[in-house]
């Protein structure tokens, strides 16, 4: 195969067969697909890329920052794809300032590509600034119609929005294009959880969970849900396991508080209080303060889940 043509085909998997899949075994294989074919081109960027989205979904941020801007001064045939890899990081450290600036270093590249568009939709949607979200979105959907992440997206701002007659209706839509993916159904599962629909909210979390449970996101949802719901031990035991891979998502710390707050565990709920306090999650100082208040004064603990999540992650 020539060189071109294979790293066409490694830009079809990258921006049209992951985009597709929730799926976390079939993303695992097509990152081994991209391996390989940029092993076999010398497309060594893009191998190198992959390690860097490899490192982002374990949650090793760091190390997947500076894989990529130890590459990105010299890189070429990836350098679009490493600076949106860094967007993607970046974001999950909560650094929004710092992906910003990879968006533009991205579009400085390739203005047009979808992939600007969606990031600077995320980024304004974590900063509350959702008519801009949803421009962003809507021009994603106009230049790839095909794909659901931005359905997913325009979902995730009505709901925020507390419009959720128009959520409801971009999450089917997600879901009629590809089934596959677990952000759809966390999505349509906090719909129905709003509605105390909870068998139907079950089996979208159920499925979310089969598709990728260890990513952040689908942790937390299938958490709250199970805490709704009256099943503490679950929820403790898939927030606990969510904090163990990613020791500074300071919204699964300020969860799994609360949650050990509500089973009586009063030390060691301060105990991940404080820690994602210091990570930078505000709403953890109520919870220490009603920790120390029961430790105090020996009350019955009420704990209300944050509702806060991670930002989308591919």
């Amino acid at each position: 195969m020539a060189r071109e043509e294979t790293l066409q085909k490694i830009i079809r998997i990258l921006d049209y067969e992951l985009v597709m899949t929730g799926d976390a075994a079939r993303a695992r294989a097509l990152y081994e697909d991209v391996r390989k074919l940029a092993n076999e081109a010398d497309l060594p960027e893009f191998t190198a890329l992959i390690y860097i989205i490899e490192k982002t979904r374990e949650c090793d941020y760091d190390a997947a920052i500076r894989r990529a801007e130890n590459i990105l001064p010299d890189a070429i045939e990836a350098a679009f794809y490493l600076n949106i890899a860094c967007v993607t990081a970046y974001m999950f450290k909560f650094q929004y300032e710092e992906s910003s600036k990879y968006v533009e270093a991205a579009a400085a590249i390739d203005p047009e590509h979808f992939r600007v568009d969606y990031a600077r939709a995320q980024l304004y949607f974590v900063n509350e600034e959702f008519d801009k979200s949803l421009e962003n979105f809507r021009r994603v959907m106009e230049k790839e119609p095909g794909l659901p992440s931005p359905y997913i997206g325009m979902a995730n701002v009505f709901f925020a929005q507390e419009d959720y007659n128009k959520a409801l209706g971009y999450f089917e839509r997600a879901l009629e294009i590809a089934e596959d993916i677990p952000h759809t159904h966390c999505g349509l599962a906090r719909m129905m959880m709003s509605r105390r629909n909870y068998a139907t909210a079950e089996r979208h979390v159920q499925r979310a969970l089969e598709l990728d449970a260890e990513n952040p996101y689908v942790s937390s949802v299938a958490a709250s849900f199970y805490y709704d719901t009256g099943r503490l031990d679950i929820a403790l035991e898939i927030t606990g396991g969510s904090v163990e891979r990613c020791p500074d998502d300071r919204y699964a710390r300020l969860n799994l508080g609360g949650y050990l707050y509500s089973a009586g565990r009063n030390e060691e709920a301060f105990e991940q209080a404080e820690k994602a306090l210091e990570l930078g999650a505000e709403a953890a100082q109520e919870l220490m303060d009603s920790i120390k208040g029961t430790m105090e004064e020996n009350v019955k603990p009420r704990f209300i889940d944050s509702g806060e999540r991670m930002p989308h992650k591919e």
